[in-house]
């Protein structure tokens, strides 16, 4: 979802904040269990939601951003402390900052207390919320830097997808319930090659020339009893710090 659907406004002289107002939790049935996948460099944690947001019904993103507990859709437990860094290289005052996984767009709190999307972000190559630093492009929006250099960078990105099924933790139901997956994502950013999946083969594929290096490497790990889980942020950064240690 674009900023330019919401109200939006550019950064300004900002001295004062307000915390954000406690969202509605009606319609939310809490967290009953998660589920982790290894293929594609991603993993999972499902909510489920009740009927009172079912598939019948005719509801917008604002009304499951109503619904969804404010622990659950942002990345960090509270605003904190951030800043943008401009592709002009200026760099924007200190705000409250926090980004919305629905949305997959970064949120400020404005000086009245607003909570607000940010606007232009055409402009914007980083944004800094406190020790996290993420880049932001067209193609993938913004995504946190984890590992790596200035010639490719190990990313992550955390979304929230709607879904529909029958069960709920292994019982079925009578109607459809709508599950809220929090899915986080792990690629390989190449500013100028394009990217790819942080997987075997997406490493293999960001460089090449050191395949069988990766390959031993693996193998080695997986001798140890310490086998890299492509799910796995920790040993993602492991096994990034190898390969950039080859360059």
């Amino acid at each position: 979802m674009k900023s330019s659907l919401f109200l939006v406004i550019c950064f300004c002289s900002i001295d004062a904040f307000s915390q954000v107002a406690t969202i509605s939790q009606t319609g939310y049935l809490g967290v009953p269990g998660e589920t982790n996948r290894s293929g594609g460099a991603q993993k999972y944690y499902h909510y489920d939601l009740n009927q009172n947001l079912s598939p019948e019904n005719n509801f917008t993103l604002t009304d499951l951003d109503r619904v969804i507990p404010v622990s659950e859709k942002y990345s960090y437990e509270n605003f904190i402390d951030g800043n943008l860094i401009y592709r002009s290289g200026n760099q924007s005052q200190v705000v409250k900052m926090n980004f919305h996984q629905l949305y997959v767009e970064m949120q400020f709190i404005a000086k009245n207390g607003d909570t607000l999307f940010i606007a232009n972000a055409d402009t914007i190559a980083y944004v800094r919320i406190d020790k996290d630093l993420y880049q932001h492009d067209s193609q993938n929006g913004y995504a946190k830097i984890l590992s790596g250099n200035d010639k490719i960078k190990l990313c992550s990105q955390q979304m929230l997808k709607l879904t529909e099924q029958r069960k709920s933790n292994n019982i079925n139901l009578s109607h459809k319930h709508l599950v809220l997956s929090k899915r986080e994502s792990y690629f390989l950013f190449r500013p100028t090659q394009g990217n790819c999946l942080a997987n075997k083969s997406g490493f293999i594929k960001a460089f090449p020339t050191h395949e069988k290096q990766i390959e031993t490497y693996l193998q080695q790990m997986a001798r140890q009893r310490m086998p890299i889980k492509f799910y796995k942020e920790e040993d993602l950064i492991k096994l990034m710090n190898f390969c950039t240690s080859l360059i």
